[in-house]
């Protein structure tokens, strides 16, 4: 049951195709966690008012969270977070040449004490 925040820079231009890269984080989370797919649940935030370095406007973010339930071990989490990574450098880098991309995944474990209906 784990929750994927991505948050971008709104100079981001290919987000017309951002359910294809949430289907493979999907895809790739419900069999490296593993967990079911149906339980994936994930959601896009574009920062239309941003601040990276000296302010250029060739500077650009994306940022991962994930956040899922306590009890796997480092090693699988960094195992996911650089599988995370890769697939959105592969996804965000494509015709995002003019832009300067700073990538991040933040991996965090949800507090024992969660609801969910």
């Amino acid at each position: 049951m784990p929750h994927l925040i991505l948050e971008l820079s709104n100079n981001i231009k290919n987000t017309e195709h951002l359910s294809q890269l949430f289907d493979k984080l999907h895809h790739m989370l419900a069999e490296q966690l593993p967990t079911q797919l149906s339980g994936c649940r994930s959601r896009c935030v574009i920062h239309p008012l941003f601040f990276i370095g000296d302010q250029s406007e060739d500077n650009a973010f994306v940022h991962l969270t994930l956040k899922m339930l306590p009890g796997r071990d480092e090693l699988k989490k960094k195992s996911i977070g650089k599988n995370l990574f890769d697939l959105l450098d592969d996804f965000f880098r494509v015709g995002q040449n003019q832009l300067n991309i700073t990538l991040s995944v933040e991996i965090l474990d949800l507090d024992p004490i969660y609801f969910k209906g």
